[in-house]
């Protein structure tokens, strides 16, 4: 078979041109969207909500207006956004241990006398290997602020369901010895602004379902127009003033004079006469709808990361979150708070109807409503009060709304940190927080493996391809504190177990029944010897949030450390079985006596009867010569007959007398 031969084509200015229109009208398109507009609706009214921004008075025509009633925002939701976004912190980066755990596939070792591959693994070696990459990915992790960086995400995700972020390598200077200066790269988490990302629409990418997203993506970033020119490396194109139209982007509803910039990942297509030219896995850049930047992707995945709290449609691309399905409620709620403000103040100061022919009346204003206040009359000194609505049916309407947004979000009293007065047991206070968190938990199973697992992966990858040198703290048994780590001596093959969501409830559970489980076997003499005292101190060292614990711990000589109590029931356990093992072998050695004298006893008799054979073989030959002697034939036919029958019959008689006898004295020692 001929290979066809692959044309190579030099892509033109006029082919950038068409990628830069495919850009344009992609997000034009996807601004456009019905999805889009619908999120980008709620979206307004939840940032709106979350920064306490009151509602606008508005008058019939649509123009704001002033006005008496009281204006402001309850804050329930940003109080939920505030404690689920700790709950959602805590489970994923719990103090007293790791986050995630790293596993290094050890190198190839060969059988130095077969040759051959070996398969026996120095689980020791095995253990330091994965601790010095845990170290230097959580040292990356310490320097470049990756907590802070994936709490924006999550709050990203709690205020508009989703959350964007981008894996970038970055360079930052740090401080030493408080005159020296260090230039710190690493990979970054870079969270984004869902106001600003434009995911794919198609139906069949369903993020979360791989490591890695499997879409297309498109980041709109802004930049000072100064940075933007003095962009430089492979890649980059029309970093010219000229190039770069000058114009006024919006920001979120803020006019800026810096560039926007838009950042596509995924594969591009430039439609050509000779045929069509396919980009697969790109990553493209425009400033102003200029072109400055393509590149073939270096890593076979783009690094972007788009997950969410729930997803309710597989049409829609966007995702959903209880504070954005409880707004309404908040709303409402916001509304009656108002209303019943409104309507207290009336039944406080209520309106009054005066006489208006009165002139001392008209003259002040009609009457003066503080303490004391003396109002002067020369008319018909008549006045009554306006019946205003009543204050309680607001508040009865607020006090519902108010726990339907408990119910929505999850969040009530014993959540935030306060007392619940119907929760007076500890566990129904228990029960609460289980309850409470458990949607909690099942947002977190989606972000670890969704967001935080292929994070790791791309930050790996990014450190095989960049990284010079890097020093780190090593947290490690048995290993030095301060480490550095060359490029070359990372492994190239790890892969990554996320293991930090567990609940405040399972630990304190887990902590408690570990306790129980070490004290139950530390107190049986069965048990206990099979403990290994120094790693369970240390693990509980560390549970209670102790770092480095092994020093602490002094070891263990023979017999030392071991309460009087446990020593003489294990000295009496090991009494018990040595005696045990005494009877045994004493047994054993009795049953081999009984048998080997049943074998000489059974040799005996098998001697004897077959002494006996021979015997009356002997006796039956005789007979038969004496028979043989006889004249008549007939005779001595009969007489040889009559023999042979009688030494038979007398010859199996005594084989069975001696086989019963064999049995019977065997069988005891069998039994």
């Amino acid at each position: 078979m001929v290979e066809e031969k692959v044309k190579k084509r030099k892509i033109r200015k006029a082919d950038w041109q068409k990628v830069e229109s495919f850009l344009k009208k992609e997000l034009q398109a996807r601004k456009d969207s019905n999805f889009r507009k619908a999120a980008e609706r709620i979206w307004t009214e939840v940032d709106r909500q979350i920064a306490m921004e009151a509602l606008k008075k508005l008058a019939p025509s649509g123009k704001e207006i002033n006005t008496w009633k009281s204006a402001f925002e309850l804050g329930e939701l940003s109080k939920a956004s505030e404690i689920i976004t700790a709950d959602v912190m805590r489970l994923i980066f719990p103090q007293n241990r790791t986050w995630f755990e790293a596993h290094c596939k050890p190198p190839q070792s060969f059988d130095p006398q077969t040759g051959q591959p070996s398969q026996i693994i120095d689980e020791k070696m095995q253990h330091k290997a994965d601790g010095l990459m845990r170290s230097l990915l959580a040292q990356q992790h310490i320097d470049f602020g990756l907590r802070a960086r994936v709490e924006l995400s999550v709050k990203e995700a709690l205020h508009h369901g989703s959350f964007v972020a981008s894996c970038e390598w970055q360079s930052q200077n740090k401080v030493y010895d408080g005159v020296g200066l260090e230039t710190l790269s690493a990979p970054v988490w870079v969270p984004h602004s869902m106001w600003n990302c434009y995911p794919d629409m198609s139906p069949s990418v369903i993020p979360g379902a791989n490591i890695f997203y499997p879409g297309t993506m498109m980041i709109i970033s802004y930049m000072p127009r100064h940075k933007v020119l003095a962009l430089k490396g492979e890649g980059y194109m029309n970093l010219e003033d000229s190039k770069i139209p000058k114009r006024k982007n919006n920001n979120k509803d803020v006019e800026t004079e810096d560039v926007e910039i838009l950042t596509y990942y995924g594969d591009l297509v430039i439609p050509r006469e000779d045929g069509d030219i396919y980009l697969p896995n790109s990553k493209c850049k425009t400033a102003n709808g200029t072109i400055i930047y393509y590149e073939a992707n270096e890593y076979p995945w783009p690094e972007v990361i788009y997950n969410g709290y729930e997803r309710q449609d597989v049409r829609n691309p966007y995702f959903t979150s209880p504070i954005v399905k409880n707004s309404p409620i908040q709303k409402l709620a916001t509304i009656l708070a108002n209303q019943f403000i409104d309507a207290v103040d009336l039944h406080t100061t209520p309106p009054i109807v005066y006489d208006g022919n009165d002139p001392y009346m008209v003259a002040n204003g009609g009457l003066n409503l503080w303490p004391g206040a003396q109002t002067a009359s020369k008319g018909s000194n008549k006045f009554q009060e306006v019946k205003v609505g009543e204050p309680g049916m607001a508040l009865q309407g607020l006090q519902l709304a108010l726990q339907k947004l408990e119910e929505g979000t999850a969040v009530n009293a014993i959540r935030s940190g306060g007392n619940e007065s119907d929760r007076k047991t500890a566990t129904e206070v228990s029960k609460t927080a289980q309850g409470a968190e458990v949607r909690t938990v099942d947002f977190v199973a989606k972000l670890e493996p969704g967001g935080l697992r292929p994070f790791l992966y791309m930050q790996h990858e990014m450190n095989l391809k960049h990284m010079e040198k890097y020093s780190f703290y090593c947290s490690e048994k048995e290993l030095p504190d301060f480490i550095s780590v060359e490029k070359d001596e990372l492994p190239k093959v790890v892969h990554f177990e996320i293991v930090g969501s567990r609940g405040l409830l399972g630990e304190e559970q887990r902590t408690q029944r570990m306790t129980a489980v070490t004290a139950f076997a530390s107190g049986n003499p069965l048990f206990a010897p099979l403990l290994n005292a120094k790693d369970i101190l240390i693990d509980m060292y560390e549970d209670a949030g102790v770092k480095g614990a092994e020093k602490y711990i002094k070891a263990p000589q023979q017999g030392q450390n071991i309460p009087p109590e446990v020593q003489a029931q294990l000295q009496q356990a090991g009494q018990m079985v040595q005696q045990l093992q005494a009877e045994l072998q004493k047994e054993k050695s009795g049953q081999a006596a009984k048998a080997a004298d049943v074998e000489q006893k059974g040799k005996l008799k098998a001697a004897e009867l077959q002494q006996k054979q021979q015997q009356f073989m002997a006796e039956f030959q005789a007979e038969q010569q004496r028979a043989m002697q006889e004249q008549d034939a007939a005779a001595r036919q009969a007489m040889v007959d009559a023999a042979f029958q009688r030494w038979q019959a007398h010859l199996q008689a005594a084989t069975q007398v001696e086989v019963a006898r064999i049995n019977a004295e065997a069988r005891p020692e069998s039994a």
